[in-house]
């Protein structure tokens, strides 16, 4: 006969292991680029929430997108600025993947604030438009270029707070531009056999290749790197850019906000950046319908994009 043992001791149960990047534990995934994968993660010491964001497998067997991803973590921790999300934390995991550590951002992207027909008001449109161009200035005032500025990389707070995100794409003004490495023209061949029409074939055919969302176009004139819809000619067409290629984002991006769409938009990202590269954008008047629009806000905005 067995004896009774509900009066012996019961092992005591452990807590579920909660996954760990760096000294920061991970709660759950927010979202998933191309390249990177962005947490919700929690910090322990100063018991408080905190985004993490790391190169996905693929990306990290890419050389070129590790230095793109590191470069971003580091111009963002150096644009110490309310409209910039501060960098806490770079490092590695340990498998040498590296990530980095930032606040964790409560809003939407201008993108979405915009969605519902009529909202925001305009003088709310404006008020944001107004926090991007500090930033954006401050930015430049660092001899740092965005090269990415669109209403998806603009995020607003319940609290009024304005954000511009996403600096993957940034450079410093005095680093002078890449080549186009063998795994870049690769990246865009790959994404260009899904998202565009086959390049013409044989020995006279342009080099041209795109990418949806954050854009890359190779050519044989360079490499172009941005979002077709709110790019400079100069960027569309390959050429090497300064402040002046943000300062037209910004234009196209006050165009966008004043009468719900971009100053160009093609049939698909192919031929938008052939239009933007060749000029050819609709004036704001002929967009804007039955609205009127403050003399000054057009003006603005024709300065920015000519």
């Amino acid at each position: 006969m067995e004896a009774d043992r509900s009066d012996a001791p019961q092992p005591t149960p452990t807590a579920p292991r909660v996954p760990q990047l760096g000294p920061y534990q991970i709660i759950d995934e927010i979202g998933r680029g191309g390249m990177g994968v962005v947490m919700r993660a929690r910090d322990p010491a100063l018991k408080r929430e905190v985004a993490i964001k790391i190169l996905r497998p693929e990306s990290y067997a890419k050389p070129h997108r590790r230095m793109r991803f590191v470069r971003e973590a580091q111009i963002t921790g150096q644009l110490e600025h309310p409209g910039v999300v501060p960098v806490h934390f770079l490092g590695r995991n340990q498998a040498g993947q590296e990530f980095f550590a930032m606040k964790l951002v409560r809003g939407r992207t201008l993108e979405e604030v915009m969605a519902p027909k009529g909202s925001p008001v305009r003088a709310r449109r404006l008020s944001i438009f107004e926090r991007v161009c500090e930033t954006v200035a401050f930015a430049h005032a660092n001899r740092i270029l965005h090269r990415d500025l669109k209403p998806a990389n603009i995020s607003v707070g319940a609290h009024g707070e304005v954000w511009v995100l996403d600096w993957g794409l940034a450079k410093h003004l005095d680093t002078p531009d890449e080549a186009p490495t063998a795994d870049e023209i690769d990246d865009a061949d790959d994404a260009s056999e899904a998202a565009s029409p086959a390049t013409p074939a044989g020995p006279s055919a342009r080099r041209s290749t795109t990418r949806t969302g954050s854009t890359l176009k190779v050519t044989q004139a360079g490499r172009v790197l941005g979002t077709p819809e709110y790019m400079a000619p100069e960027q569309a067409s390959g050429e090497p850019v300064d402040e002046r290629a943000d300062v037209y984002a910004l234009g196209a991006l006050l165009y966008h906000l004043l009468v719900g769409t971009p100053p160009c938009v093609g049939k698909d990202t192919r031929d938008t950046i052939r239009l933007v590269a060749k000029g050819r954008i609709v004036d704001i008047r002929s967009r804007a319908g039955g609205t009127r629009l403050p003399r000054e806000l057009v003006a603005m905005v024709r300065c920015c994009l000519s």
